[in-house]
């Protein structure tokens, strides 16, 4: 989303660049383009606005040539302003998603530190030590530490009926005997399933 935000200012800015110049004229000042690009195809002409514009951008409005007239002055400023408080809030953006990954990196670590020091003090046999380690990984893995049921359970009643049924609702209608069951039945069901992961070489189905 911050990405795509990028490029409409961008293409914004391009635009008003491309009228700033038509307005001003080609070569009247050193921010403008050359004279000679008066003579450029409009796609021609566009794309250099689109570069000066990404220029600006990049550059908190640092140019190559500063602008001259007040009217450049009152375009480029609020352009600057915007531009420097965009590029602060997506670095910010980016420093708290690897935060957040590393934070939850740690926090798995510590778990299977904590994890091996007590199959290791209780001596359990290592075939079994190694399936449960395996079956941590398998999770972390699968939800790469998602908060999921934090999620779910913050919803309101009737909405996590609604997501329960998407979630769990193509594996009811597989079962003949749940096949002709009104909606609301399916919907409180379906709010009473919960996926389990199983680990490799486990049996999913106890036999009494």
């Amino acid at each position: 989303m911050i990405f795509f935000n990028r490029l409409k200012f961008t293409y914004l800015t391009a635009c008003g660049y491309f009228c700033l110049v038509h307005y001003q004229g080609f070569g009247s000042t050193p921010l403008m383009p050359p004279l000679e690009a008066q003579d450029w195809t409009l796609g021609q002409q566009y794309l250099r606005a689109y570069w000066s514009a990404t220029h600006i951008l990049t550059r908190f409005a640092g140019t190559v040539n500063d602008p001259i007239t007040f009217l450049e002055m009152g375009i480029i400023v609020p352009i600057a302003i915007i531009a420097f408080f965009a590029n602060n809030m997506i670095i910010g953006a980016v420093i708290e998603v690897f935060a957040h990954f590393h934070e939850r990196k740690n926090k798995f670590a510590q778990q299977i530190l904590r994890l091996k020091n007590f199959m290791k003090a209780k001596n359990l046999p290592e075939d079994l030590s190694k399936r449960i380690i395996q079956y941590y990984e398998h999770i972390h893995s699968r939800k790469q530490g998602g908060d999921d049921d934090i999620v779910m359970n913050s919803l309101p009643h009737m909405f996590k009926l609604e997501v329960s049924l998407i979630l769990n609702g193509t594996a009811l209608h597989k079962v003949p005997l749940f096949k002709n069951c009104s909606p609301g039945f399916l919907k409180l069901l379906a709010s009473q399933l919960s996926p389990q992961i199983y680990a490799s070489g486990n049996m999913p189905v106890l036999l009494h």
